[in-house]
């Protein structure tokens, strides 16, 4: 019984929503006392547990001979309340970004110094994509993209680069490999090759908006995520120097 207890308070039941359900679950139909004397809570505190439990449907109050009666509901109902709880975070999630990333302006008012974080794994690649993606600026980058295939082969970035063309955004890529490129027409991306003989580029550098990420493809996915505007104003300069250039050799 005891490992029944620990389970149950492993998937967010307090000790006694655990003790007064299990002990509902053994009576099948019940009074207030009887489950608290097998679920070894004081009575008051019972009421107040199966109260909680009714909530989460997984207790039924019923009258039966003028006395108030409880039954236990079945185990399945805590798959479904967990998968309501994963809606629920899915949800907040969503409407967590963009406000986050919002309310950053204001933690960095008054601040002089650029903020810089390090990204790992693909996973972290991902949130810092999404990151980008509540943003409203351009995106202009160079990527090893050789190096970035021998290491990962082709993550699959048509997500990343399909949200950000439904916003309108223009994405310009310098992509430094011998292997042709193409884009469909529907994605707002203007792309230009330039081969690993002319320069060595084994990581990627991104801007947009006061954001710049650096990314390492040599040693494993390492990246370092910049917020500074004069530092992206620095590096979006040169990147426009080098878009340029590689327009001039591609032709």
């Amino acid at each position: 019984m005891k490992a029944f207890l620990s389970k149950l308070i492993q998937l967010g039941f307090t000790s006694n929503e655990a003790a007064v359900y299990i002990a509902a679950l053994q009576l099948e139909t019940a009074s207030a006392q009887s489950i608290a004397e097998l679920a070894q809570v004081n009575r008051a505190t019972t009421y107040s547990v199966l109260k909680s439990l009714m909530k989460k449907g997984l207790i039924t109050e019923f009258r039966q001979a003028h006395e108030l009666r409880y039954a236990a509901e079945s185990p399945e109902v805590i798959h479904a309340l967990l998968a309501l709880e994963e809606r629920e975070l899915t949800a907040r999630k969503e409407i967590a970004l963009p406000i986050v990333n919002r309310l950053q302006v204001f933690f960095q008012k008054n601040e002089k110094k650029p903020r810089i974080r390090y990204v790992e794994s693909e996973q972290g690649l991902r949130v810092l994509q999404q990151e980008f993606e509540s943003l409203d600026d351009d995106l202009l980058q160079i990527v090893g993209l050789d190096t970035f295939r021998t290491l990962y082969g082709d993550l699959n970035g048509g997500e990343h680069l399909n949200k950000l063309s439904e916003q309108g955004r223009r994405i310009r890529s310098i992509m430094v490999t011998d292997s042709p490129i193409s884009y469909p027409s529907s994605l707002n991306v203007e792309c230009v090759t330039i081969s690993p003989d002319l320069v060595s580029v084994k990581g990627e550098m991104t801007v947009c908006g006061d954001r710049v990420a650096l990314f390492s493809y040599s040693d494993g996915l390492v990246a370092i995520d910049i917020i500074s505007i004069t530092i992206a104003d620095m590096v979006r300069s040169t990147l426009e120097l080098a878009w340029n250039e590689a327009k001039r050799l591609g032709k």
